[in-house]
């Protein structure tokens, strides 16, 4: 199950919200969430980028593994 699949609901309802404003950095992190399955393996650009739009920007690094069901 990839990181998408697995991205909290609330989180996904944000990507989405995001899209009209930002098209180009929501679909480039849709699309490292769908090829990527474990959260260790996210790059550090994608990771931020996931923070920005989520506006979680009190987030730690591994705060990120929070935002997704069932810990890897």
């Amino acid at each position: 199950m990839n990181l998408y699949e697995r991205l909290k609901d609330n989180y996904k309802e944000m990507l989405i919200k995001q899209a009209d404003n930002y098209p180009a950095m929501t679909d480039s992190v849709v699309t490292a969430l769908q090829s990527t399955d474990y959260v260790r393996d996210l790059m550090v650009g994608e990771a931020i980028a996931l923070i920005d739009l989520v506006n979680k920007f009190d987030t730690q690094v591994y705060g990120l593994y929070d935002f997704f069901n069932d810990r890897d």
